[in-house]
């Protein structure tokens, strides 16, 4: 998804709520979305979000 033209806006590149309500993430099919809160659910609460963050680098 090219969110480019954001850079030229004078309000600083910011999305508005119609904008937000418009775009479309993908999301797994229903087997993986469930093998992964199967994995997820098998951490602790801090381990969840140090998983998290070294999926997103």
């Amino acid at each position: 998804m090219d969110l480019g033209f954001l850079k030229t806006r004078p309000n600083g590149g910011k999305l508005q709520k119609g904008e937000m309500m418009k775009i479309q993430f993908p999301l797994p099919d229903t087997d993986t979305q469930m093998k992964i809160i199967k994995e997820v659910s098998k951490l602790k609460e801090a381990d969840k979000w140090n998983k998290f963050e070294a999926l997103l680098k």
